[in-house]
């Protein structure tokens, strides 16, 4: 199923906002297509396929309880091709988390 995965086109913006009270984030617009393939094509793996709507976002941080930034509100714009889907494992040790890059999948359109 990974060979079919569309080509998209991300755009962030218009604002870096809030997701929940924590995540700091920037929505991106244009990835609904690729992630209703990639949700079909993992349907059968681990947990239950989460029943929530896709909210395309890049997450630049998350804040401590109560904490504020000064980012919420800057406008942000930008494009970029979607060319690629990775398979990442997040491990949380007590430095911080560490990232793997278990498999690369591209898209074709």
């Amino acid at each position: 199923a990974a060979s079919g995965l569309p080509l998209a086109q991300a755009r962030l913006g218009p604002a870096v906002t809030l997701l929940g009270s924590q995540v700091l984030m920037v929505p991106v617009a244009g990835l609904d297509e690729l992630a209703l393939v990639v949700n079909e094509a993992t349907a059968d793996c681990g947990s239950p396929v989460d029943q929530r709507p896709f909210f395309g976002h890049l997450t630049l941080g998350r804040l401590r309880r109560g904490a504020r930034s000064g980012l919420i509100g800057a406008t942000v714009s930008a494009v970029f091709a979607v060319d690629e889907v990775s398979l990442v494992s997040s491990t949380l040790t007590p430095t911080g988390p560490n990232y793997r890059i278990l498999r690369r999948f591209p898209c074709r359109g």
